[in-house]
């Protein structure tokens, strides 16, 4: 369940709790009540009885629950009775209103809404610009009954203290002070104000157990076109995403289970381009670019963009959307809440699909089943960069490979659901049994099915290639790879499978180790000296029963003319080992 919180203070406080400033924060945090504007001798002062006057009635409904709260005291026995983990205040109205005393121990914020209400038409004004010592020695005593209360009545809350201050800049350089003296409306002493909101910051971080939370930061700015309009505490959206990922993080640093991975507690944080952020473990994260283009498209080009991308897969998160300007990423371990398509099975963390013979390549005559097993290819020039995930990772390759194959053969299609455009069905730091899980997938599909071993075909080019070979050594299966990609050597100059540091580079020696161990079935790899790097890494495998064919050709220029230059090949050799000499 969210974290049960509640809030005292101003709109530097209360908004980061408002859906239209950050529209994730329920996933987090469940906010029971808010006590708004009031200063805390106020607060902790006695009840005073407030009657429903004329004037009274004249006020709004938003002025009178005001009234009614700040008369009442109420927050603090919905304190009592909720016991909320966290308590997290600003100070604000304390800077900024002041008191009005009532009667001894009688206070009431001085806010400007309450004017001409009866009760108050002979209270003595208080606050720190004109009364600063009076004003100290009354806000001392009642901070203490403050943190008393707290102690005594939330023994279990932790109390958190948001250090904010006011300011006037906006981002293209004007101020709230120019903007307010051009449409003649009274300025605030806001650098006065900042520096009295320090002393009683300072006071209670010196004397009492509190958490800070601190937004002091001099270069956040102001909104013009803010909600509520222009104000010395009305920032822009990454003021409100800021404060948010600082509190989850406090409060996931007390307690891990805080953020929730249960079902439909879908926790988002949100991140904005060169501001600062620490990653919270959430299932969802936004990084809001404010492009067209998707999170690995601007990595491509721009350094910031790329550390954080890389950050963020080495986090186990994978790009799945892109829209408005913001890419959303998924913790992988969690993506088949995504699914919505049925045909997918999953083994561990492996997705893959399963289709039968059918029609005419289904022989009711003759019972014995196979079993292809292919590795999906690197996607098109087209889709290569596109925020779909199955675009990157499970492209369809070779759709129509079962008319050109004997009967009875199923066909297992396994996806490479792993970092950016996956990890070629390879273990990598934030995947570390990927293996296990497609190891498994297989047998589990061997099993169901009741299909031998030397029924079992793998199969795959390029990155499915590698996945081809790789478990064809590692479960001595028949398989057929073409045009492998053994080592990331080459594509990791420029990271360009965002793989570098990830994953280990060159996997020849995994391989060659599994084929020194037993390699009793026929291994086919398909390469061509005209794409010289991976031929040389081809060559470098050695195994019993493994057949390396150099494929020359004069339209073979790259690597991935090799596959598309020798289908008629692939087809013979795939027969052959489905064949099984029968």
């Amino acid at each position: 369940m969210p974290v049960k919180i509640d809030t005292i203070g101003s709109c530097v406080t209360r908004d980061n709790f408002n859906t239209k400033f950050n529209p994730n924060y329920k996933g987090f945090l469940q906010v029971v009540d808010h006590q708004n504007q009031t200063a805390i001798p106020s607060l902790m002062s006695e009840q005073i009885e407030l009657s429903v006057s004329k004037k009274f009635l004249e006020k709004g409904p938003y002025v009178q629950a005001l009234l009614h709260k700040e008369f009442s005291k109420e927050f603090l026995l919905k304190l009592k009775k909720e016991q909320p983990e966290y308590l997290i205040f600003d100070l604000d109205p304390d800077v900024k209103f002041g008191l009005l005393k009532v009667d001894e121990n009688k206070y009431i914020t001085d806010n400007t809404n309450f004017k001409n209400i009866p009760e108050l038409e002979h209270a003595k004004k208080l606050n720190m610009l004109k009364n600063y010592e009076e004003y100290i020695e009354v806000w001392e005593k009642y901070i203490t009954l403050f943190f008393d209360f707290i102690k005594k009545e939330l023994p279990n809350c932790e109390v958190i203290l948001v250090k904010a201050r006011f300011t006037d800049k906006f981002a293209d350089g004007t101020t709230l002070t120019q903007l307010r003296n051009e449409k003649g409306i009274p300025t605030q002493e806001f650098e006065k104000m900042n520096v009295f909101w320090n002393d009683l910051d300072n006071y209670i971080i010196n004397n009492f157990n509190v958490t800070v939370l601190d937004m002091s930061d001099e270069n956040l700015y102001l909104d013009k076109d803010h909600l509520w309009g222009p104000y010395y505490l009305h920032y822009e959206s990454k003021f409100y995403n800021r404060f948010l990922n600082k509190l989850v993080k406090i409060i996931s640093n007390r307690n891990k289970e805080h953020i929730s991975f249960t079902e439909g507690n879908r926790t988002v944080q949100r991140i904005y381009l060169n501001e600062p952020y620490e990653l919270l473990d959430t299932k969802v994260v936004e990084v809001v670019l404010q492009s067209d283009k998707n999170l690995i498209q601007l990595a491509r080009s721009d350094k910031e963009v790329y550390k954080l991308y890389k950050e963020l897969l080495s986090n186990d998160y994978i790009l799945y959307y892109h829209a408005n300007g913001i890419s959303r990423l998924y913790k992988r371990e969690f993506i088949n809440e995504l699914w919505k398509r049925q045909d997918l099975y999953k083994q561990g963390d492996v997705f893959y699909t399963l289709d039968a013979p059918k029609d005419k390549k289904k022989n009711n005559s003759q019972q014995k089943a196979r079993l292809l097993v292919i590795f999906t290819c690197m996607p098109s020039a087209e889709k290569y960069d596109s925020y779909l995930m199955t675009d990157r990772m499970f492209p369809t390759f070779f759709n129509t490979i079962e008319r050109n194959l004997i009967k009875n053969v199923y066909t297992m299609r396994i996806m490479d659901l792993n970092c950016s455009h996956g990890s070629h069905y390879i273990n990598t730091t934030n995947y570390t049994n990927m293996d296990t899980d497609i190891m498994e997938s297989i047998k589990r599909v061997k099993n169901e099915l009741g299909i031998n071993d030397e029924d079992i075909v793998l199969y795959g080019a390029s990155k499915g290639g590698t996945g081809s070979l790789y478990y064809g050594s590692k479960l001595d299966l028949k398989c057929l790879a073409v045009d492998p990609i053994i080592s990331l050597g080459e594509y990791n100059v420029k990271d360009d499978h965002f793989l570098k540091d990830i994953r280990i580079e060159d996997i020849s020696d995994l391989i060659n180790s599994n084929l020194a161990t037993k390699s009793i079935s026929e291994k086919y790899i398909i390469g061509s000296e005209n794409v010289p790097f991976n031929y040389d890494k081809i060559n470098n495998i050695e195994g019993d029963n493994l057949k390396k064919i150099n494929k020359i050709d004069e339209h073979i220029k790259s690597h991935p003319d090799v596959s598309r230059n020798t289908v008629p090949e692939q087809l013979m050799i795939l027969n052959q080992m489905l064949l099984n000499n029968c």
